[in-house]
């Protein structure tokens, strides 16, 4: 667009614009000269086309009214000779939001899901034996069976408790 605003050819920049019509989410562009004049337009098809122009900003972007607006500088050569500025619905970032949000709590529920299976398994598999000494132990003190034996069903801690438990009887 440098080169057609230098040789004032306003034809060159409505092509140039015109193929913004392949990115879904340009609603509108705009092509201003060093004197601010619009040099050249683009609208979406099914916008109004006298919809309302943006003010040239002094900033680089801004959002407004559920849209981005990007302003670029034109130069060329180091002379200024006017501004592109691009109006991008946010529909397209949205919606992708949405659906990563719906993937981030899918994700974290099964994760959830996971984890208090896991933990369950992990639970009965360390409870389990400790619950079954107690339960000798306390056969034990209220039968006075002194031959009665824990059985152990791993050798882990657990089992070497169990282990230590039945040595003490003898």
């Amino acid at each position: 667009t440098a080169v057609a605003l230098a040789f004032n050819d306003k034809s060159t920049t409505e092509v140039i614009l015109s193929s913004l019509k392949y990115k879904q989410s340009v609603v509108a562009a705009g092509v201003f000269d060093n004197n601010e004049k619009i040099f050249g337009v683009y609208h979406r098809d099914g916008v109004d086309e006298a919809g309302e122009l943006p003010n040239l900003q002094q900033t680089r972007f801004m959002f407004k009214d559920r849209n981005l607006y990007v302003f670029q500088k034109i130069h060329l050569d180091n002379d200024f000779l006017g501004t592109l500025f691009i109006q991008s619905d946010l529909r397209l970032i949205n919606e992708t939001i949405k659906d990563y949000s719906l993937l981030l709590v899918i994700i974290l529920c099964l994760a959830g899901i996971v984890a208090y299976i896991s933990s369950t398994k992990l639970q009965r598999m360390i409870s389990s034996p400790i619950i079954n000494l107690a339960n000798t132990a306390r056969i034990i003190s209220e039968d006075k069976n002194y031959s009665v034996r824990a059985e152990k069903k791993a050798d882990d801690e657990v089992g070497e408790l169990v282990e230590a438990f039945n040595e003490m009887l003898n």
